[in-house]
């Protein structure tokens, strides 16, 4: 095959700044691995993570040296010091920032530059050592010449995962994981996988456990961001690797298909993942932008929904029964409360996981309200709606992209297409309407808690915060517009009953 062009990658300020530095030490730089095959294979791309080799030389000098380049607050940050891996992130702001082109690009994201000293200082013997072939190509810096030991790029051109050896898959058992990862990262290529690469993770998941969930949950949920990685998925569930990975999915192969679902609990958890990939071309450009927007340097909003269509019913087996009905000889099946058993399951999970309270927040609460949305309709009412709003707040999209994707999932005897043609307009009208209603959700508060408590003269307690949401509710309706009214109101209110009604407090 040609040999790729991608000698734009040498005129980056960033690049140059590194070979400046590098010969000052007497150090040879190369750019390897993931930075130079999303180059080839996707030039129009952005790249915001970049690896260097060095020979001849110490990758923690180097870096050090680089640091001292920034204008911007920046800083060594040391990922394995018997290694010699360290890191340099560059800020938005910082000159060189290789996707800045004015003073104004603020809202980029910083991009990590990891520095690493070449295996036995030799540079085929550290590609050699790599996981895949596609990702053991290495671009001389200066010459542009790209170095190629194991048949990457005709593998990369022919879009086919294939592992180096199966000891360096196993030597680090991430790399299990990394497999489908990078078939993911393809998908819009239609990519194959090499058969004895499958084998060979298949014969060797349980060596996952042996691996930090940390690292484990990041190559997971990048993975899931790429918009075709439903094939990854399948064949990662299909070598056993996905119930390694989450252990509480096991149980759900025991549900079988029912009146309302066409498959198997299994099946049907895998299909919500495909359905959700087909969404991207319905949703509004709205929901778009805020689920492509990237999250924690990882994922983005797509692949935190993937990994809630994964969990939303891991609930289900645990509450799982067979009731007699007239309708149906075979019984009914009811899986009462399983929303709040799969939160509870989740937490749980993402607490192995080592995951951020915020993104572990965001995941519970798609398991926890995933059926909430399918309430709602055209003819619901704006107050109904404005509750369902506030109680899933910046959220909202994610829950109802799942929620949707659920109800397409769901071809069960009892479902018919007029029924589904409609729960998908309803879901995509109750989109639209939250974009609508952003003025009315974003209005300031007309009291504060303070406030409350000084017109009621009542103490701190969880009764200020239930009357703040009345009053949030009555402001978002048009019933109170002003500070004054809106003390009126509270008087009048408080006067009329002693404590929040019982309906009311449940709702909140």
């Amino acid at each position: 095959m040609n040999t790729p062009n991608v000698d734009y990658l040498c005129q980056l300020p960033l690049i140059k700044a590194v070979v400046v530095e590098s010969k000052k030490l007497g150090i040879q730089p190369y750019l390897v691995g993931g930075s130079v095959r999303d180059a080839i294979l996707s030039p129009e791309k952005p790249i915001t993570d970049y690896d260097f080799l060095v020979l001849n030389g110490d990758a923690k000098t180097l870096v050090e040296q680089l640091v001292q380049l920034d204008v911007e607050d920046t800083r060594l940050i040391t990922l394995d010091e018997h290694w010699g891996i360290f890191r340099w992130i560059i800020l938005p702001k910082s000159p060189l920032h290789p996707l800045s082109t004015t003073d104004e690009d603020e809202n980029l994201p910083p991009v990590w530059v990891d520095v690493a000293n070449a295996l036995d200082n030799e540079l085929h013997t550290d590609l050699n050592r790599r996981d895949l072939t596609i990702s053991a190509l290495a671009l001389h810096p200066e010459t542009g010449e790209i170095i190629d030991v194991v048949g990457g790029l005709a593998d990369l051109n022919n879009r086919h995962i294939r592992m180096i050896s199966a000891h360096n898959l196993v030597d680090d058992p991430l790399r299990l994981l990394r497999v489908f990862r990078f078939m993911a990262c393809l998908g819009e290529q239609h990519p194959t996988l090499d058969p004895a690469t499958l084998a060979c993770v298949q014969a060797n998941t349980a060596l996952l456990n042996t691996v930090a969930m940390e690292r484990c949950h990041y190559e997971f949920l990048k993975m899931l961001s790429y918009p075709q990685a439903f094939p990854a998925l399948q064949a990662m569930a299909d070598c056993g690797l996905l119930e390694q990975l989450i252990p509480e999915l096991t149980a759900c192969r025991q549900v079988p298909p029912n009146s309302h679902h066409h498959l198997p609990l299994w099946e049907h958890t895998l299909e919500l993942v495909r359905q959700t990939e087909l969404l991207y071309t319905e949703v509004d450009e709205e929901t778009l932008t805020i689920l492509n927007a990237p999250v924690a340097n990882m994922t983005n909003g797509w692949g935190l929904v993937k990994l809630g269509c994964l969990l939303h019913d891991i609930g289900k087996p645990a509450t799982w029964e067979i009731i007699e009905h007239k309708d149906n000889p075979e019984g009914k099946h009811t899986f009462l409360g399983h929303e709040k058993v799969g939160e509870d399951l989740t937490d749980a999970l993402l607490k192995r996981w080592k995951m951020s309270g915020e993104l572990t927040a965001l995941v519970k609460k798609l398991v926890r309200w995933h059926l909430y949305p399918c309430q709602f309709g055209q003819h619901s009412s704006r107050k109904s709606v404005l509750r369902f709003f506030r109680k899933l707040e910046n959220h909202t999209p994610h829950v109802t992209v799942l929620a949707l994707a659920d109800r397409l999932s769901t071809c069960g005897v009892a479902i018919s297409a007029e029924t589904l043609a409609t729960s998908k307009t309803n879901h995509l009208w109750l989109l639209k309407r939250y974009y609508e209603e952003q003025s009315v959700l974003q209005a300031p508060r007309l009291l504060s808690g303070e406030s409350v408590m000084a017109i009621l003269r009542i103490p701190p307690s969880q009764a200020v915060g239930q009357w703040l949401k009345r009053l949030e509710e009555a402001q978002q309706l048009g019933e109170i517009t002003t500070a004054t009214e809106a003390t009126q109101w509270l008087v009048a209110q408080y006067r009329s009953v002693e404590t929040l009604p019982t309906e009311l407090a449940e709702q909140e």
